[in-house]
């Protein structure tokens, strides 16, 4: 054996140093391969939405618009959250910081409840759910203001309302195997955007890793806009998960894979 061959060697006995997620493994889980769809107990689905709006001051009007028909400077990538129970009782506080954005003015993020509910669908006309998670971002042309531009950032969940799944953390830990991530075909651009996953302790110690979803698509990949991400992860209260949408794609879609659901039980100390 010649050195090269000893160096190639021993290159893959050591650790890889450079795994994914290994910045905050301990704290969230692995990255892993597997062949096939792994075995699962049960499937959360999760669809992610935009809607915009533009709402003329005077003569009064409110209209549903394409992304197309934003001003220029409001074409630019928003933010979305799942999981984070925590920073989600917190205002999204840690998350809005981890994900900037521009122009748009963050407004306001809650479950949506029946007096919500009828609020911003009675003065919008959108497409909302009770039960969803809203996010909503706004941008005001002019001092005094003519024009205002709202985008709903809504998470609905098509196994329970959005709202009874995060609020499930509190009690549960749910241990992941696989996350499908779905966008349209005419969409694929999406998935240039990295998934963040951040972890935050109760007491301020924060961790943060990216996964690019398109690692796990290959040029042999029958449909390019589906990537599997095979995730040992175990969900509690504390982790996060984000990335920014594309303005031009209002959809995408999370499959979730659960391997198993651990309840959470107090310990005696």
């Amino acid at each position: 054996m010649n050195n090269a061959e000893k160096v190639l060697l021993q290159s893959l006995k050591e650790k890889n140093k450079d795994a994914p997620l290994e910045g905050i493994r301990n704290s969230i889980g692995e990255l892993r391969y597997f062949v096939g769809n792994p075995k699962f107990k049960a499937e959360v689905s999760l669809i992610v939405t935009t809607q915009f709006i533009h709402q003329v001051i005077a003569p009064p009007a409110i209209n549903v618009i394409l992304p197309g028909a934003l001003p220029a400077n409001l074409q630019t990538q928003l933010p979305f959250f799942i999981f984070g129970l925590t920073d989600f009782f917190g205002c999204f506080n840690k998350s809005i910081n981890l994900f900037p954005v521009a122009d748009w003015f963050y407004v306001w993020a809650g479950i949506l409840d029946q007096w919500w509910f009828n609020l911003f669908t009675a003065a919008n006309p959108v497409n909302l759910q009770i039960g969803d998670l809203v996010m909503i971002f706004e941008f005001n042309v002019n001092v005094p203001v003519t024009d205002v531009y709202l985008c709903f950032v809504s998470v609905h969940c098509n196994n329970v309302s959005y709202g009874t799944f995060l609020h499930s953390f509190a009690s549960d830990i749910i241990v992941l195997n696989m996350l499908r991530y779905t966008v349209p075909a005419a969409n694929v651009n999406q998935l240039i955007n990295p998934l963040i996953f951040s972890y935050q302790t109760l007491f301020g110690k924060f961790k943060t890793d990216t996964v690019d979803p398109r690692t796990y698509i290959t040029s042999a990949t029958f449909q390019q806009q589906i990537s599997d991400i095979p995730i040992s992860l175990p969900i509690d209260k504390y982790l996060m998960l984000g990335s920014y949408l594309d303005i031009f794609c209002q959809r995408i879609d999370f499959i979730l894979s659960v391997a198993k659901v651990q309840p959470l039980q107090l310990k005696p100390y």
